[in-house]
């Protein structure tokens, strides 16, 4: 699994210019305020450059030039500009490096450089230059030639180069093929009316849906193409809720699908909305975390809302293995969570004079404190800051 080792952020929100190594897992804690949730935004913006769905996702944020850093200091002026930066170490093609520059323009924004890099290292250090892109000024790399060329497709000035670069710059493509699949996933709505307490229709499904709209038929697909891992689903629901014996599936009218939860000691299954909040979200947790259909990235916001300590504990392992086939960026208040994890796993969010600061764990000098306290007591103790 190839991942992503470094994203850069300059002028968003909090983040006037935070620089972050990445790890198949990251854990992010802090205060509130500290920037966690604009870390996760930082990276749907550059998903969405990858995906052609830059000004789709500003409409879901904010006008450009009201989230550009503001400084605590009233003397120093606010950022001019957004500048988003992710890098990527490959085996075979060295490091590749993306970067876009995002300014005002009225209520919307333009895109006024952009570039993707590759940086080799044997058999000499080199560093070539794919594309940039300066005010609508772009030049490629023609791989056969080595020649910088002026596009000859047509360009849109309002999505980015790498959405729009052709599928024969395979190295870029590739790139942007793994950027463009991030997904975020924030707490699945479990109300009266939500997707998920409801028959669903029958489809085929690699996913659970944000919201759990497929969580039945995306079961219901793992159980016949990956019965390993709908296996998986079943022991770890055991482990977690003793009383579980299995799940089902139901036709019901009109080609719709219902899954029925089993307990011991009743005659007849649950139906998903008789389940309570925690046991959905669970469910929905494990699905999407052992579904074959992860992207490159996902990312997690506060997965522990409505979860056991118990399942908490069990999530953290869940997270450990679904790391291995996903790069994973998880934001959480739990410090049940924090207290499962290892200091290479936790990433501690800060906020230093109203500006937000990310620090792995594993870089503070923290052995001789782990020798007599968890590393949630740590953290509460204000030894991470955060």
């Amino acid at each position: 699994m190839t991942t992503f080792d470094e994203i850069r952020i300059q002028g968003y929100r909090r983040l006037a210019d935070v620089r972050l190594s990445l790890r198949t897992l990251n854990v992010v804690v802090g205060s509130g305020g500290a920037g966690k949730s604009s870390l996760l935004e930082a990276f749907h913006l550059l998903a969405a450059s990858a995906a052609g769905d830059l000004q789709a996702a500003f409409y879901g944020i904010d006008v450009l030039q009201w989230i550009l850093t503001r400084f605590p200091d009233p003397a120093v002026q606010p950022a001019e500009q957004l500048q988003l930066s992710l890098r990527q170490t490959t085996k075979n093609s060295g490091v590749l490096s993306y970067s876009i520059t995002l300014q005002p323009a009225g209520n919307m924004f333009q895109i006024s450089r952009e570039s993707f890099t590759q940086t080799k290292t044997r058999p000499q250090r080199s560093v070539i230059t794919h594309f940039t892109a300066s005010n609508d000024r772009i030049r490629c790399l023609k791989t056969t030639t080595k020649e910088r060329l002026v596009p000859d497709w047509e360009h849109d000035d309002r999505e980015s180069v790498l959405f729009q670069i052709p599928p024969e710059y395979r190295l870029v493509h590739g790139f942007r093929k793994s950027l463009s699949s991030f997904i975020c996933c924030r707490a699945m709505h479990v109300g009266p009316h939500s997707p998920v307490r409801h028959a669903q229709d029958v489809c085929t499904a690699r996913l659970p849906g944000q919201n759990g709209e497929y969580l039945g038929s995306c079961l219901h697909w793992m159980r016949e193409s990956s019965p390993d891992r709908y296996e998986v689903i079943i022991d770890t629901l055991k482990v977690a809720f003793p009383a579980f014996e299995g799940l089902s599936f139901e036709v019901v009218s009109d080609e719709m699908l219902d899954v029925l939860w089993k307990e011991k000691g009743f005659s007849t299954p649950f139906r998903m909305g008789q389940l309570s909040e925690g046991s959905l979200r669970f469910l929905w947790l494990l699905t999407l975390l052992y579904s074959p259909g992860l992207p490159a990235v996902t990312l997690l916001e506060q997965p522990e809302i409505s979860l056991s300590p118990g399942m908490v504990t069990i999530l953290v392992d869940v997270l450990r293995e679904a790391s291995r086939r996903t790069q994973l960026i998880v934001v959480t208040n739990s410090e049940r969570l924090v207290r499962c994890l290892r200091p290479d796993e936790l990433v501690v969010a800060d906020a230093e004079e109203g500006l937000a600061k990310f620090t792995r764990a594993d870089e503070l000098e923290l052995e001789n404190w782990l020798a007599d306290y968890t590393l949630d007591q740590i953290w509460s103790m204000g030894r991470l800051q955060g």
